[in-house]
């Protein structure tokens, strides 16, 4: 669901959200002219937080040995919720 979320208008967003997580499950809506179909998959859940858990672990390494750049750790988009400061 995550995915489609992020390109949404807040309406959108806030049905998503409002959708019992149940494996195999699908909804869907009217979005403008076409059809807009939002699914959940337990198994894919568990995949992208072991993706997460991965990504958290390695950035706290490269955090830990002051290796971390913007520029070395932009691995599949994780930098954008990344901010360096000198603090």
């Amino acid at each position: 669901m995550s995915e489609v979320r992020k390109n949404e208008n807040e309406q959108i967003k806030q049905w998503i959200s409002s959708l019992e997580k149940r494996n195999g499950a699908f909804n869907e809506t009217i979005r403008g002219e076409s059809w807009l179909i939002v699914g959940y998959s337990e198994n894919r859940a568990k995949k992208d937080k072991h993706n997460r858990e991965k990504e958290v672990k390695r950035l706290l390494k490269a955090y830990k040995s002051g290796n971390i750049t913007k520029e070395n750790i932009n691995k599949r988009g994780y930098n954008k919720f990344l901010d360096i400061s000198d603090h």
